[in-house]
């Protein structure tokens, strides 16, 4: 369950990243340059900034993305 939230915290994230960097561009007038108004830098800054907001969703929970990857002492006593 705390996987799943700190997916949803991770997009929510994203979604907030995408926004502020959206005004950014258009307040500051990096809107004129070529990359920013066409479909391309969009889908790049969004392909982007979405491993970002997965990351800071699960480092802000300090859930593990792939679950936990060391082993326990009774693990290790039975081998």
């Amino acid at each position: 369950m705390k996987w799943i939230l700190s997916f949803l915290l991770g997009v929510l994230l994203w979604y907030l990243l995408t926004f502020a960097l959206g005004v950014f561009i258009s307040m500051t007038g990096l809107i004129k340059l070529p990359i920013f108004y066409e479909n391309i830098g969009s889908n790049f800054y969004n392909l982007f900034l979405y491993p970002v907001g997965m990351w800071l969703g699960f480092k802000l929970t300090g859930t593990p993305f792939l679950g936990t990857l060391k082993k326990s002492k009774r693990d290790n006593e039975n081998n």
